[in-house]
């Protein structure tokens, strides 16, 4: 890493004219890369001796076919006898720096080699005339730091094209995805740099790393996704080892912004002692934008007390409007500020995310004041992104079957009960202060029913949110959200949420209840054995997909490691320039690139199933009290009946079966 002399070159003669400058030096090819290919054609390695080559290859062959998937077996036999020869030999050879002519090789380059050598590397992937050392020096790091090299292993790239892929399999970024002739270097640290910033927002950490450079002897770790560096000698630095020259050793391990180095006294630097050179700066956030209601707004569900009544402080209060008043104001969100990694990256800050505009009914919006004034009298309704200005009936006294049905477009207030066989629908709320009989309730949004209903089996209570009452018997109740009573008895129930039943008398018994996510209760079922139901909302077998899943993965990653081996062995064939236009490494490649972006849609698959999985953590039936036997559990289509009484029992699926604890 002491060729800072060549680096200043670039100044003086700029990249493109210093590459053709060195280029005109390098014109001859290298004759022994030839022999060795001479010699590998006729089957004898370079040393002399003669080897069964095609023995070898077949054997190696039948070797990783017997463990192989279809796809690799039809790579395989779809070769001919020279491919497979090609794909199952393997020459290795050491070298020395004596093995490389002179006259061919620049100084620069012969340096580039004898370190390869020193540093023990494998320097056929580079030690030819036809690459420049800056190439070199590209490819000897990246075997220093035992990457995968035979992704840029080509003297068609540039070398700064090389370091942007380098630097991609050092941060464990997926380089196939920019790792082309195609791409220009403008385009390679583009689609780095998207590559980077997804990996920092998911796991900052991963984008570490701890490395050892055996030239200067310098140990080098980042930190904190890649917002810190430090390094540590383990030898004394060599004496003409100056500011730059580290600069320029850290730039080449992707370390280039944030840079104190200036604060470092390099003459006395000491072994075995941590240094900082690098920091970044971390990105700041922004604020979503949120709205504030110069009314308080009371939009809570009512609640079951402990005693089985209803909590009549969680109950609507019904706040009044009059035109002209100001009911809302929107804040728009802020912008956040940019940071930057020390490998020179820009990580946007957090931008706060505006909130839609509120749907509104009765109300208008002033663009300039960002305010909601009321345009008549009512009461004010708001739920996520509406607010409305709605209309209250209230009706004093009982609702009765003679007295005709009630159909409103707003919300109902009944100060008595719903007789048998009478109906009320509206858009809005319905709260009656108590009871309802075999009458048929149905609400937009919520229904509180303060006494409780005795459906008569014929009775039905349906809401697009919530309903809760004191109890519930022989009646059919649907919500949209969660449902809430003192006792449910030989009743069906069903929601998208929470059935939850509390209080003195807290039970379900007879009938059937389902949730979409949790049920809590004291106790089920009856020392009778009446048999109950209890059921949350039917999901897919998560367990038989996610083993599925990874089946699939396991098989991929297989076929993909032994088509990256034979791949290895081409390049080791016929060397790693030449390699890489070879028809059969090109063969493998193409199947590989297609599985790389099936295993890509496949880790896709398992996000969106981790996602899945993690919301049916939460999704039980929870019984504190006594559960009796002839009570039917069922959790994600697993089924379970309970054969005797158990107390103080919790019921979850796990891949195809109930957990009981």
């Amino acid at each position: 890493m002491t060729d800072s002399g060549f680096d200043d070159l670039d100044e003086l003669f700029g990249e493109e004219d210093l590459i053709s400058l060195l280029d005109d030096v390098q014109e001859a090819q290298d004759k022994k890369t030839e022999q060795s290919l001479a010699d590998s054609a006729s089957g004898k390695d370079v040393n002399g001796d003669s080897a069964d080559i095609s023995g070898i290859a077949r054997e190696n062959a039948e070797a990783m076919a017997s463990k192989s998937s279809s796809v690799y077996r039809e790579l395989m036999d779809g070769l001919s006898e020279e491919e497979m020869e090609l794909v199952g030999g393997t020459i290795v050879r050491n070298k020395s720096i004596e093995d490389y002519d002179v006259e061919i090789f620049s100084p620069p380059q012969l340096n580039q080699i004898r370190l390869g050598i020193d540093h023990g590397v494998d320097v056929s992937f580079y030690d030819s005339a036809d690459m420049t050392f800056r190439q070199m020096r590209e490819i000897r790091i990246g075997l220093e730091q035992k990457l995968d090299v035979s992704f840029y292993a080509n003297k068609y790239y540039r070398d700064k094209q090389m370091r942007e892929i380098r630097l991609g399999l050092m941060e464990r970024l997926d380089v196939l995805a920019y790792a082309r002739l195609v791409y220009s270097l403008t385009d390679m640290q583009n689609k780095r740099a998207e590559q980077f910033k997804e990996k920092y927002s998911k796991d900052p950490s991963s984008l570490d790393f701890d490395l050892y450079d055996p030239e200067i002897g310098l140990q080098i770790r980042t930190e904190d996704g890649m917002m810190r560096a430090v390094i540590q000698l383990t030898k004394p630095l060599p004496e003409d080892f100056g500011e730059t020259a580290l600069r320029s050793l850290l730039n080449a391990y992707g370390i280039s912004a944030g840079l104190c180095i200036d604060k470092l006294d390099l003459e006395h630097l000491e072994t075995d002692t941590e240094y900082e050179v690098a920091v970044g700066t971390l990105p700041c956030d922004g604020v979503d934008g949120y709205y504030e209601y110069f009314t308080e707004l009371m939009d809570e569900p009512p609640r079951i007390k402990e005693d089985g009544s209803i909590d009549y402080r969680a109950q609507r209060e019904y706040i009044s409007a009059k035109p002209g008043n100001v009911v809302a104001v929107y804040h728009p969100a802020k912008f956040g500020e940019n940071g930057m990694c020390i490998s020179g990256i820009d990580i946007a800050g957090y931008s706060g995310k505006d909130l839609p505009a509120l749907q509104v009914s009765g109300i208008h919006y002033d663009p300039e004041k960002k305010t909601y004034i009321a345009d008549k009298e009512g009461f004010l309704i708001q739920s996520n992104d509406s607010l409305m200005i709605q209309e209250l009936m209230e009706i004093r006294g009982d609702v009765a079957y003679g007295k005709g049905n009630i159909k409103f477009d707003g919300s109902v207030h009944i100060t008595g009960s719903v007789m048998e066989n009478a109906i009320v629908e509206v858009s809005g709320d319905i709260t009656v202060d108590g009871f309802v009989e075999g009458a048929k309730l149905k609400a937009g949004r919520d229904i509180t029913i303060r006494r409780g209903v005795n459906g008569n089996s014929k009775g039905v209570i349906e809401a697009g949110r919530n309903v809760v009452a004191a109890f519930f018997e022989h009646t059919t109740i649907n919500a949209g959200e969660n449902i809430e009573a003192g006792y449910i008895m030989d009743s069906r129930a069903s929601c998208k949420g929470d059935v939850k039943v509390a209080g003195r008398k807290a039970v379900i018994c007879g009938g059937k209840v389902k949730a979409g996510r949790t049920i809590q209760t004291m106790n089920v079922g009856n020392k009778s054995h009446v048999r109950t139901e209890l059921e949350l909302a039917a999901k897919e077998d998560y367990g038989e997909k996610m083993s599925e899943l990874l089946r699939r993965k396991r098989r991929l990653e297989d076929e993909m490691e032994q088509i990256r081996e034979a791949m290895k062995t081409v390049l080791q064939k016929v060397g790693a320039l030449t390699g890489r236009t070879n028809s059969i490494y090109l063969k493998f490649e193409d199947v590989y690139e297609k599985q790389s972006e099936e295993l890509t849609e496949l880790n896709k698959e398992q996000e969106a199933l981790h996602r899945e999985l993690e919301g049916t953590k939460n999704m039980f039936i929870l019984i504190n009290g006594s559960v009796y036997d002839n009570t039917h559990i069922k959790v994600n289509g697993n089924s379970l009946i309970v054969d005797e009484e158990k107390k103080n029992v919790r019921f979850y699926s796990q891949g195809r079966q109930i957990i009981t604890e």
